[in-house]
């Protein structure tokens, strides 16, 4: 189970599976790979592009899977049986400068095919900018 804290009823939820775990189990808390105003943002770009690109044919979730694809290499294991697979490439784990490279890939491909900023996304630009700035204060 993985739950990403970003209300009061998500603690609860994660307070209680660690309450409802048995003997054993292993419980890891860890910083999340990219910032929620990144993925704000990610979103708010690929909702932008499904509504303004390719005849807006497309929903946002296509657009997410054509993204990774297009930027993002997928890992190659081998099986239990020995053979080998090519997994998807995934967003998942990226951190938040990887996240921010991609981002930015998808975002310079749509401003050349003709996205225009849509208020969403000047919402979440404007978050992002917050969190740029307290990150600077906290290191300073």
């Amino acid at each position: 189970m993985r739950i990403i804290l970003t209300t009061e009823n998500d603690r609860r939820t994660a307070l209680e599976a660690v309450q409802g775990a048995e003997l054993g189990h292993m419980i890891q808390v860890t910083k999340p790979p990219r910032s929620a105003a990144q993925n704000r943002f990610y979103w708010a770009l690929l909702q932008g592009c499904s509504e303004q690109l390719a005849d807006a044919k497309y929903d946002r979730d296509i657009w997410h899977e054509w993204a990774k694809n297009r930027y993002l290499v997928g890992r190659v294991v081998e099986l239990p049986c020995g053979s080998i697979k090519e997994l998807e490439p995934t967003t998942t784990d990226l951190t938040v400068n990887d996240f921010s490279d991609f981002v930015e890939q998808v975002l310079a491909y749509a401003l050349e095919k003709g996205l225009i900023w849509t208020d969403e996304m000047k919402d979440a630009e404007l978050d992002l900018r917050k969190m740029k700035r307290v990150s600077k204060q906290e290191a300073a």
